[in-house]
């Protein structure tokens, strides 16, 4: 992955991210030819520069073979620096960063769902509160959100199939359903 950046004063006007050399050397040849960053270096008459472009001057032709010119020309460098970088390595950190995070929001997410799930059981007293309070205390419950909270879904999942006593097979079944969803994702 490469990032270009088109400067022009010691200020960034441009930028694009490609995937490779050819993709880049592509873009920047297309808008060199449309002067999109400003005119590329050559001579060019002193009528078409800019007061900022003069200042850039390298050489100025006065008279050529049959005499004085009207308008000198005058020999400028580009009006722009390109830069490429390779950025894969920053690419790739990102990517990782927002697996991690999108990690985080689906264990965040379960928590959530466990939670409701634990009110509807209640409320519907298929789990009593003796049994909510030794829920809350079981080390594998705690474990299970540990996990979620910080985005380690494999463990959680692992964790979620072999916990029993509080959650049928097919409520359990929905929480690993979407984990593996998410695995699949970024597999």
């Amino acid at each position: 992955m490469l990032r270009v950046s088109i400067i022009k004063n010691g200020v960034v006007t441009h930028q694009g991210r490609f995937t490779d050399q050819l993709e880049a050397d592509s873009w920047i040849a297309l808008n060199r030819g449309h002067g999109s960053w400003g005119k590329i270096a050559g001579e060019y008459p002193l009528s078409f520069l800019s007061e900022d472009e003069l200042s850039t001057e390298i050489s100025r032709v006065t008279e050529n073979d049959f005499g004085t010119l009207a308008d000198p020309l005058i020999t400028i460098p580009d009006q722009f620096e390109t830069e490429i970088l390779d950025i894969s390595v920053i690419v790739e950190e990102e990517n990782l960063k927002q697996k991690s995070i999108n990690a985080i929001n689906l264990g965040s997410d379960l928590i959530a769902d466990i939670r409701t799930l634990n009110e509807k059981k209640l409320e519907d007293e298929s789990m009593t509160e003796q049994q909510f309070t030794a829920l809350l205390a079981d080390q594998n419950a705690l474990n299970i959100e540990r996990a979620l909270w910080n985005g380690s879904l494999i463990t959680a999942k692992s964790l979620i199939q072999s916990f029993s006593g509080y959650y049928t097979t097919e409520e359990k079944d929905l929480f690993v359903a979407r984990i593996d969803a998410f695995i699949a994702q970024y597999t």
